[in-house]
């Protein structure tokens, strides 16, 4: 039986060890949590599909936050980001 891409990365997630952060994607807006680094430093950047609607984004996460941003061209690009407190 395969297995959606958001149960993937639910079934990731749930073995995932390290640190996290939230992530609304910018697409359908849903809710996620992704792997983040750890040293404030570091920015983790990569083009993922979005596990709830199939939609190409890029995704920008650093120790504090984790950013979408869609992929439309640049004059309607849409970002959004969740900043821990």
């Amino acid at each position: 039986m395969d297995k959606t891409l958001l149960q993937r990365h639910l079934d990731y997630m749930a073995r995932y060890k390290g640190h996290r952060q939230p992530l609304v994607t910018p697409c359908c807006q849903f809710d996620l949590v992704v792997s983040a680094p750890t040293d404030a430093g570091n920015q983790w950047d990569s083009l993922v599909e979005c596990p709830n609607c199939g939609e190409l984004f890029m995704k920008i996460v650093t120790s504090t936050e984790a950013r979408g941003l869609l992929l439309q061209g640049a004059a309607h690009a849409k970002e959004t980001h969740h900043v821990l407190p």
